[in-house]
């Protein structure tokens, strides 16, 4: 059993909070992976949980859920990867993003991983040890690291995200910073494939073909100042206002 990831070992926070740029031919690659790896361990990669976010807590004590969020070192026989239990059901890893959530059943923490697959993990005082689900020859287990910090409980709000009012000289836009897992970034004015990532308090944005920018993000005055990455920011300033 070489588990569902390869080749992969516990990377410090530095690195797990490094710039996520992931374009058209990643998303392709990352779909190749997935098959790749959920056939090599069994586990269930083509039957994901339809439930929604909203729905993970339905019926539990959400005090108890509340208590699980936070970043975790994911292990299996062949490695690990650090992942983040969010608010509301939310589920991200910035080593294998797809579409995931979670849910606290029962004492039991329940991950949908897209394309990765489904877990099942008894929560032991925030460390948790389980198995792929349906198949319990193929262990799990994590071990809990640290909590979100303040600038990200200000970035994704109850997990689903949160909204900015994204200003520069010449005009402004709504954007969202969204707690999916691929931390995407929205833009309904530009609708473009972009992302986020946070390494301290710099957020790093990845707005695709508008360019790449870096705003360092005051969590108490909810506010962020900034400019393009490697750019002048006196001249091209950009700043992001906390709206909800």
């Amino acid at each position: 059993n070489s588990g569902s990831f390869k080749g992969d070992r516990h990377p410090s926070r530095m690195a797990l909070l490094a710039p996520l740029q992931l374009g058209s031919a990643l998303w392709l690659h990352s779909l190749v992976l997935a098959s790749q790896l959920g056939a090599a361990c069994g586990a269930r990669v083509a039957t994901a949980d339809r439930s929604t976010p909203a729905e993970m807590e339905v019926g539990e004590d959400a005090q108890a859920a509340a208590e699980l969020v936070g970043w975790y070192n994911f292990i299996w026989e062949g490695g690990s990867c650090d992942i983040c239990l969010r608010p509301g059901g939310h589920f991200y890893s910035p080593l294998y993003p797809a579409p995931a959530s979670w849910r606290l059943e029962k004492g039991v923490v329940r991950i949908n991983w897209g394309w990765y697959g489904n877990y099942e993990l008894i929560a032991l005082n925030k460390s948790m040890e389980g198995h792929v689900a349906g198949n319990e020859s193929q262990w799990r287990k994590a071990t809990y690291l640290w909590p979100l910090s303040a600038e990200e409980r200000l970035l994704i709000g109850d997990g689903a995200g949160t909204e900015w009012d994204f200003a520069w000289e010449g005009g402004n836009v709504l954007v969202q910073f969204m707690g999916d897992g691929f931390n995407h970034f929205v833009c309904d004015a530009y609708p473009l494939h972009a992302h986020w990532t946070l390494l301290g308090n710099a957020v790093q944005i990845n707005w695709g073909s508008r360019g790449k920018y870096e705003l360092l993000l005051n969590a108490e005055g909810r506010i962020m100042m900034g400019g393009p990455r490697g750019g002048d920011w006196g001249r091209e300033w950009r700043r992001a206002t906390f709206l909800r």
